[in-house]
Protein backbone atom coordinates (compact mmCIF):
# COMPACT_ATOMS: atom_id res chain seq x y z
CA UNK A 1 0.00 0.00 0.00
CA UNK A 2 3.04 2.26 0.80
CA UNK A 3 5.07 1.99 -1.86
CA UNK A 4 1.88 2.31 -4.27
CA UNK A 5 0.82 5.69 -2.69
CA UNK A 6 4.31 6.60 -3.00
CA UNK A 7 4.52 6.19 -6.49
CA UNK A 8 0.81 7.24 -7.13
CA UNK A 9 1.15 10.48 -5.13
CA UNK A 10 3.40 11.56 -7.62
CA UNK A 11 1.41 10.60 -10.68
CA UNK A 12 -1.29 12.42 -9.17
CA UNK A 13 0.49 16.05 -8.04
CA UNK A 14 2.13 16.43 -11.21
CA UNK A 15 1.02 14.51 -14.24
CA UNK A 16 -1.90 17.11 -14.89
CA UNK A 17 0.45 19.72 -14.56
CA UNK A 18 2.98 17.97 -17.11
CA UNK A 19 0.07 17.40 -19.79
CA UNK A 20 -1.57 20.99 -18.92
CA UNK A 21 2.56 22.32 -19.83
CA UNK A 22 2.93 20.16 -22.55
CA UNK A 23 0.05 20.51 -24.23
CA UNK A 24 -1.10 24.15 -23.09
CA UNK A 25 -5.23 23.29 -22.09
CA UNK A 26 -7.65 22.21 -19.33
CA UNK A 27 -9.60 20.31 -21.50
CA UNK A 28 -6.16 18.05 -22.22
CA UNK A 29 -5.95 17.57 -18.75
CA UNK A 30 -9.63 17.04 -18.89
CA UNK A 31 -8.88 14.06 -21.10
CA UNK A 32 -6.18 13.01 -19.08
CA UNK A 33 -8.82 12.51 -16.16
CA UNK A 34 -11.15 10.84 -18.18
CA UNK A 35 -9.24 8.04 -19.72
CA UNK A 36 -7.26 7.04 -15.88
CA UNK A 37 -10.45 7.11 -14.38
CA UNK A 38 -12.06 5.51 -16.31
CA UNK A 39 -10.03 2.45 -16.84
CA UNK A 40 -9.10 2.28 -13.31
CA UNK A 41 -12.78 1.32 -12.71
CA UNK A 42 -13.48 -0.59 -15.79
CA UNK A 43 -10.60 -2.77 -14.74
CA UNK A 44 -11.76 -2.61 -11.27
CA UNK A 45 -15.35 -4.01 -12.44
CA UNK A 46 -13.80 -6.49 -15.44
CA UNK A 47 -11.01 -8.16 -12.93
CA UNK A 48 -12.88 -8.51 -10.37
CA UNK A 49 -15.79 -10.58 -11.70
CA UNK A 50 -12.90 -12.69 -13.76
CA UNK A 51 -11.15 -13.64 -10.37
CA UNK A 52 -14.59 -14.11 -8.47
CA UNK A 53 -15.96 -16.60 -11.33
CA UNK A 54 -12.77 -18.66 -11.73
CA UNK A 55 -11.90 -18.50 -7.67
CA UNK A 56 -8.35 -17.34 -8.09
CA UNK A 57 -6.49 -16.31 -5.34
CA UNK A 58 -6.80 -11.92 -5.35
CA UNK A 59 -3.08 -11.89 -4.01
CA UNK A 60 -2.00 -12.47 -7.71
CA UNK A 61 -3.27 -9.41 -8.77
CA UNK A 62 -0.77 -7.54 -7.59
CA UNK A 63 1.19 -8.85 -9.51
CA UNK A 64 -0.61 -8.46 -12.47
CA UNK A 65 -1.03 -4.57 -11.08
CA UNK A 66 3.32 -4.40 -11.10
CA UNK A 67 3.43 -5.75 -14.74
CA UNK A 68 0.78 -3.10 -15.96
CA UNK A 69 1.30 -0.15 -14.51
CA UNK A 70 5.45 -0.40 -14.89
CA UNK A 71 4.95 -1.10 -18.61
CA UNK A 72 2.60 1.91 -18.64
CA UNK A 73 5.89 4.10 -18.29
CA UNK A 74 7.01 3.14 -21.68
CA UNK A 75 4.48 5.07 -23.25
CA UNK A 76 6.24 8.46 -21.78
CA UNK A 77 9.72 7.96 -23.14
CA UNK A 78 10.35 8.89 -26.68
CA UNK A 79 8.50 11.61 -27.72
CA UNK A 80 6.15 13.66 -25.88
CA UNK A 81 3.07 13.76 -28.01
CA UNK A 82 -0.99 13.36 -26.73
CA UNK A 83 -1.40 10.00 -28.22
CA UNK A 84 0.89 8.58 -26.24
CA UNK A 85 -0.10 10.41 -22.52
CA UNK A 86 -2.89 9.15 -23.30
CA UNK A 87 -2.48 5.33 -23.93
CA UNK A 88 -0.46 5.67 -20.71
CA UNK A 89 -2.91 7.25 -18.97
CA UNK A 90 -5.01 4.20 -19.96
CA UNK A 91 -2.81 1.33 -19.47
CA UNK A 92 -1.97 2.91 -15.84
CA UNK A 93 -5.17 3.37 -14.98
CA UNK A 94 -5.76 -0.08 -15.59
CA UNK A 95 -3.01 -0.64 -13.75
CA UNK A 96 -4.35 0.89 -10.83
CA UNK A 97 -7.56 -1.09 -11.20
CA UNK A 98 -5.91 -4.17 -10.55
CA UNK A 99 -4.08 -3.19 -7.46
CA UNK A 100 -7.77 -1.54 -5.96
CA UNK A 101 -9.64 -5.45 -6.19
CA UNK A 102 -6.58 -6.84 -4.55
CA UNK A 103 -6.09 -3.70 -1.56
CA UNK A 104 -9.29 -3.54 -0.80
CA UNK A 105 -10.25 -7.06 -0.67
CA UNK A 106 -7.44 -7.56 1.61
CA UNK A 107 -8.53 -4.43 4.01
CA UNK A 108 -12.26 -5.80 4.10
CA UNK A 109 -11.35 -9.99 5.00
CA UNK A 110 -8.62 -9.13 7.62
CA UNK A 111 -8.92 -5.92 9.00
CA UNK A 112 -12.39 -6.09 11.28
CA UNK A 113 -14.72 -2.97 11.34
CA UNK A 114 -13.64 -2.16 15.11
CA UNK A 115 -9.43 -1.95 13.99
CA UNK A 116 -10.10 -0.11 10.78
CA UNK A 117 -10.06 3.36 12.23
CA UNK A 118 -6.62 3.09 13.80
CA UNK A 119 -5.64 0.84 10.66
CA UNK A 120 -7.01 3.78 7.98
CA UNK A 121 -5.03 6.64 10.87
CA UNK A 122 -1.54 4.78 10.80
CA UNK A 123 -2.22 3.68 7.34
CA UNK A 124 -2.50 7.49 6.12
CA UNK A 125 0.42 8.80 8.67
CA UNK A 126 2.51 6.21 6.56
CA UNK A 127 1.17 6.82 3.18
CA UNK A 128 2.25 10.81 4.47
CA UNK A 129 5.55 10.10 5.62
CA UNK A 130 6.39 8.32 1.85
CA UNK A 131 4.21 11.53 0.52
CA UNK A 132 6.78 13.92 1.92
CA UNK A 133 9.49 12.32 -0.07
CA UNK A 134 7.49 12.25 -2.64
CA UNK A 135 7.38 15.68 -4.01
CA UNK A 136 11.24 15.79 -2.61
CA UNK A 137 12.31 13.65 -5.02
CA UNK A 138 10.13 14.94 -7.70
CA UNK A 139 11.70 18.83 -7.02
CA UNK A 140 15.47 17.72 -7.15
CA UNK A 141 14.54 15.34 -9.73
CA UNK A 142 12.97 18.36 -12.18
CA UNK A 143 16.13 20.66 -11.27
CA UNK A 144 18.61 17.69 -12.77
CA UNK A 145 15.89 16.58 -15.52
CA UNK A 146 16.14 20.31 -16.48
CA UNK A 147 19.64 19.72 -17.22
CA UNK A 148 20.61 16.75 -18.51
CA UNK A 149 17.96 16.78 -21.01
CA UNK A 150 17.76 20.53 -22.40
CA UNK A 151 15.28 21.91 -20.38
CA UNK A 152 12.69 18.83 -20.27
CA UNK A 153 11.72 18.70 -16.54
CA UNK A 154 10.12 15.33 -16.43
CA UNK A 155 11.98 13.34 -17.99
CA UNK A 156 14.16 11.71 -14.85
CA UNK A 157 10.97 11.41 -12.92
CA UNK A 158 8.90 8.91 -15.41
CA UNK A 159 12.16 6.61 -14.78
CA UNK A 160 12.33 6.68 -11.14
CA UNK A 161 8.46 6.86 -10.99
CA UNK A 162 8.33 2.95 -12.20
CA UNK A 163 11.34 1.14 -10.42
CA UNK A 164 9.74 2.81 -6.81
CA UNK A 165 7.05 0.78 -7.58
CA UNK A 166 8.99 -2.41 -7.72
CA UNK A 167 10.19 -2.08 -4.23
CA UNK A 168 6.52 -3.78 -3.11
CA UNK A 169 8.12 -7.04 -4.76
CA UNK A 170 9.45 -8.24 -1.74
CA UNK A 171 6.52 -8.15 0.36
CA UNK A 172 4.15 -10.32 -2.00
CA UNK A 173 4.80 -13.54 -0.04
CA UNK A 174 3.34 -11.95 2.81
CA UNK A 175 0.02 -11.51 1.56
CA UNK A 176 -2.76 -13.84 3.01
CA UNK A 177 -4.92 -16.06 0.68
CA UNK A 178 -7.82 -14.89 -0.45
CA UNK A 179 -10.83 -16.49 -3.17
CA UNK A 180 -13.82 -14.46 -3.53
CA UNK A 181 -17.22 -15.51 -4.43
CA UNK A 182 -18.34 -15.66 -7.74
CA UNK A 183 -21.12 -12.71 -8.77
CA UNK A 184 -24.13 -13.56 -9.21
CA UNK A 185 -27.41 -12.16 -11.25
CA UNK A 186 -29.06 -11.54 -7.60
CA UNK A 187 -26.40 -9.88 -6.24
CA UNK A 188 -26.30 -7.42 -9.19
CA UNK A 189 -29.95 -7.03 -8.63
CA UNK A 190 -29.55 -6.39 -4.91
CA UNK A 191 -26.78 -4.05 -5.00
CA UNK A 192 -29.51 -1.72 -7.09
CA UNK A 193 -32.69 -2.45 -6.07
CA UNK A 194 -32.09 -2.86 -2.40
CA UNK A 195 -33.30 0.44 -0.65
CA UNK A 196 -31.09 0.02 1.97
CA UNK A 197 -28.30 0.49 -0.65
CA UNK A 198 -29.74 3.94 -2.32
CA UNK A 199 -27.91 6.00 0.09
CA UNK A 200 -24.57 4.31 -0.52
CA UNK A 201 -25.10 4.58 -4.18
CA UNK A 202 -25.50 8.16 -3.84
CA UNK A 203 -22.55 8.50 -1.66
CA UNK A 204 -20.38 6.25 -3.43
CA UNK A 205 -21.09 8.76 -6.65
CA UNK A 206 -20.55 11.16 -4.52
CA UNK A 207 -16.91 10.40 -3.38
CA UNK A 208 -16.03 9.55 -7.04
CA UNK A 209 -17.43 13.20 -7.97
CA UNK A 210 -15.50 15.10 -5.23
CA UNK A 211 -12.25 13.02 -6.07
CA UNK A 212 -12.65 14.06 -9.67
CA UNK A 213 -12.75 17.77 -9.34
CA UNK A 214 -9.96 17.55 -6.67
CA UNK A 215 -7.50 15.73 -8.53
CA UNK A 216 -8.06 17.98 -11.59
CA UNK A 217 -8.29 21.54 -10.25
CA UNK A 218 -6.28 21.64 -6.68
CA UNK A 219 -2.48 20.64 -8.63
CA UNK A 220 -3.53 23.23 -11.77
CA UNK A 221 -4.55 25.80 -9.04
CA UNK A 222 -1.31 24.79 -7.43
CA UNK A 223 0.91 25.67 -10.81
CA UNK A 224 -1.17 28.32 -11.81
CA UNK A 225 -0.73 30.45 -8.62
CA UNK A 226 2.62 28.86 -7.36
CA UNK A 227 4.61 29.29 -10.62
CA UNK A 228 6.26 25.94 -12.34
CA UNK A 229 6.44 22.78 -11.28
CA UNK A 230 9.04 22.88 -8.69
CA UNK A 231 7.65 25.43 -6.45
CA UNK A 232 4.75 23.00 -6.50
CA UNK A 233 6.93 20.09 -4.94
CA UNK A 234 8.50 22.31 -2.52
CA UNK A 235 5.03 23.66 -0.88
CA UNK A 236 3.57 20.02 -1.40
CA UNK A 237 6.67 18.73 0.73
CA UNK A 238 6.25 21.37 3.79
CA UNK A 239 2.39 20.27 3.91
CA UNK A 240 3.40 16.74 3.90
CA UNK A 241 5.30 17.06 6.65
CA UNK A 242 2.84 19.02 8.92
CA UNK A 243 0.10 16.61 7.94
CA UNK A 244 1.99 13.32 9.26
CA UNK A 245 2.37 14.91 12.58
CA UNK A 246 -1.24 15.71 12.94
CA UNK A 247 -2.63 12.66 12.03
CA UNK A 248 -0.91 10.39 14.28
CA UNK A 249 -2.03 12.47 17.06
CA UNK A 250 -5.57 11.86 15.73
CA UNK A 251 -5.50 8.43 15.45
CA UNK A 252 -5.74 7.78 19.24
CA UNK A 253 -8.96 9.85 19.19
CA UNK A 254 -11.28 7.74 16.55
CA UNK A 255 -13.15 4.98 16.86
CA UNK A 256 -16.55 3.93 15.00
CA UNK A 257 -18.63 5.69 16.91
CA UNK A 258 -17.63 9.07 16.26
CA UNK A 259 -16.85 8.92 12.34
CA UNK A 260 -19.62 10.21 10.95
CA UNK A 261 -18.97 13.45 13.27
CA UNK A 262 -15.79 13.83 12.25
CA UNK A 263 -16.48 13.19 8.82
CA UNK A 264 -19.08 16.43 9.23
CA UNK A 265 -16.25 18.64 10.81
CA UNK A 266 -13.75 17.96 7.75
CA UNK A 267 -16.58 18.43 5.28
CA UNK A 268 -17.42 21.46 6.66
CA UNK A 269 -13.33 22.64 7.19
CA UNK A 270 -12.62 21.78 3.25
CA UNK A 271 -15.80 23.98 1.68
CA UNK A 272 -14.67 26.78 3.77
CA UNK A 273 -11.48 26.25 2.27
CA UNK A 274 -12.63 25.81 -1.17
CA UNK A 275 -15.36 28.91 -0.66
CA UNK A 276 -12.35 30.99 0.08
CA UNK A 277 -10.07 29.56 -2.97
CA UNK A 278 -13.06 30.16 -5.37
CA UNK A 279 -13.90 33.55 -4.25
CA UNK A 280 -10.36 35.14 -4.24
CA UNK A 281 -8.00 32.67 -5.68
CA UNK A 282 -4.85 34.40 -5.29
CA UNK A 283 -1.47 32.55 -3.60
CA UNK A 284 -2.50 33.51 0.43
CA UNK A 285 -6.08 31.89 -0.35
CA UNK A 286 -4.23 29.08 -2.09
CA UNK A 287 -1.70 28.57 1.12
CA UNK A 288 -4.72 29.42 3.54
CA UNK A 289 -7.03 26.28 2.03
CA UNK A 290 -3.65 24.24 2.03
CA UNK A 291 -3.33 24.98 5.93
CA UNK A 292 -7.00 23.66 6.17
CA UNK A 293 -6.38 20.55 4.40
CA UNK A 294 -3.43 19.62 6.34
CA UNK A 295 -5.66 19.42 9.13
CA UNK A 296 -9.08 18.14 7.58
CA UNK A 297 -7.89 16.45 5.07
CA UNK A 298 -6.46 13.15 7.07
CA UNK A 299 -9.29 13.63 9.16
CA UNK A 300 -11.57 13.65 5.83
CA UNK A 301 -9.49 10.87 4.07
CA UNK A 302 -9.57 8.06 7.18
CA UNK A 303 -12.99 8.69 7.60
CA UNK A 304 -14.27 8.55 4.09
CA UNK A 305 -12.11 5.12 3.80
CA UNK A 306 -13.32 3.32 7.13
CA UNK A 307 -16.94 4.81 5.82
CA UNK A 308 -16.46 3.40 2.54
CA UNK A 309 -15.47 -0.16 3.59
CA UNK A 310 -18.15 -0.17 6.70
CA UNK A 311 -20.71 0.46 3.81
CA UNK A 312 -19.27 -2.16 0.78
CA UNK A 313 -19.67 -4.84 4.17
CA UNK A 314 -23.52 -3.87 5.37
CA UNK A 315 -24.79 -3.72 1.72
CA UNK A 316 -24.08 -7.56 0.81
CA UNK A 317 -26.46 -10.28 -0.17
CA UNK A 318 -27.06 -11.82 2.87
CA UNK A 319 -25.95 -15.36 0.82
CA UNK A 320 -22.67 -13.59 -0.13
CA UNK A 321 -20.18 -11.76 1.33
CA UNK A 322 -18.13 -8.50 0.91
CA UNK A 323 -16.82 -8.81 -2.83
CA UNK A 324 -19.58 -8.11 -4.77
CA UNK A 325 -20.89 -5.28 -3.90
CA UNK A 326 -17.12 -3.91 -3.79
CA UNK A 327 -17.08 -4.47 -7.34
CA UNK A 328 -20.18 -3.38 -8.78
CA UNK A 329 -19.36 0.35 -6.48
CA UNK A 330 -17.19 0.62 -9.34
CA UNK A 331 -20.01 0.61 -11.71
CA UNK A 332 -21.36 3.70 -9.70
CA UNK A 333 -17.44 4.96 -9.58
CA UNK A 334 -17.14 5.09 -13.11
CA UNK A 335 -20.60 6.53 -14.72
CA UNK A 336 -19.93 9.49 -12.27
CA UNK A 337 -16.33 9.91 -13.48
CA UNK A 338 -17.93 9.93 -17.04
CA UNK A 339 -20.45 12.36 -15.80
CA UNK A 340 -18.50 14.74 -14.30
CA UNK A 341 -16.25 15.03 -17.12
CA UNK A 342 -18.27 16.01 -19.72
CA UNK A 343 -19.60 18.49 -16.84
CA UNK A 344 -15.63 19.89 -17.08
CA UNK A 345 -15.61 19.86 -20.82
CA UNK A 346 -18.73 22.14 -20.95
CA UNK A 347 -17.17 24.42 -18.13
CA UNK A 348 -13.71 24.61 -20.08
CA UNK A 349 -15.39 25.25 -23.62
CA UNK A 350 -18.17 27.84 -21.70
CA UNK A 351 -15.17 29.96 -20.23
CA UNK A 352 -12.40 31.37 -22.42
CA UNK A 353 -9.92 31.93 -18.92
CA UNK A 354 -7.95 29.08 -17.38
CA UNK A 355 -8.66 31.04 -14.23
CA UNK A 356 -11.94 31.14 -14.74
CA UNK A 357 -12.17 27.54 -15.18
CA UNK A 358 -10.31 26.30 -12.41
CA UNK A 359 -12.67 28.53 -9.92
CA UNK A 360 -15.51 27.17 -10.97
CA UNK A 361 -14.12 23.53 -10.43
CA UNK A 362 -13.19 24.17 -7.18
CA UNK A 363 -16.55 25.68 -6.70
CA UNK A 364 -18.02 21.99 -6.87
CA UNK A 365 -15.57 21.84 -3.59
CA UNK A 366 -17.70 23.62 -1.87
CA UNK A 367 -21.00 21.68 -2.02
CA UNK A 368 -19.28 18.35 -2.58
CA UNK A 369 -17.47 17.48 0.65
CA UNK A 370 -21.13 18.35 2.79
CA UNK A 371 -23.19 16.36 0.33
CA UNK A 372 -20.77 13.30 1.20
CA UNK A 373 -21.24 13.64 4.97
CA UNK A 374 -25.10 14.50 4.18
CA UNK A 375 -25.01 10.75 2.13
CA UNK A 376 -23.42 8.92 4.81
CA UNK A 377 -25.22 10.37 7.86
CA UNK A 378 -28.81 8.99 5.82
CA UNK A 379 -26.91 5.42 5.01
CA UNK A 380 -25.87 4.84 8.58
CA UNK A 381 -29.44 6.20 9.69
CA UNK A 382 -31.23 3.78 8.03
CA UNK A 383 -28.53 0.89 8.84
CA UNK A 384 -29.09 1.40 12.44
CA UNK A 385 -32.84 2.49 12.94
Amino acid sequence: MWVHDFGNQLITIFFAIFIYQTFGTIESAVWYFIVTYSAAPLSFIGLGFLWGRMRWNVKWLFLVYLTIIVGSFAFLYGEQNFTNALIFSAVYGFGRGSFWVGMHSFELSEVHNNERDFYSSMNKAGTIVLEILAPALATGSFMLSKQIFDGKAFVLLFILIPLSFLFSIPFLKNLANYRPKPILWQDIVHFFKDQKSKWARFYFANDAAERSFSHIAIPLAAVFLLGNETNVGIFETVLKIISALFIVWLAHMRHAGNRIKLLGIASASIALGAALLTGFFELWALVLFSLINIVAGPVYGVSGHTITLNTVESINHKKSDFFPPLILRSAVLWSTRIVVAGVMFLIAKSFLEAETVLRVFILFLVVLPLSLWFFAKKFFRGVTS
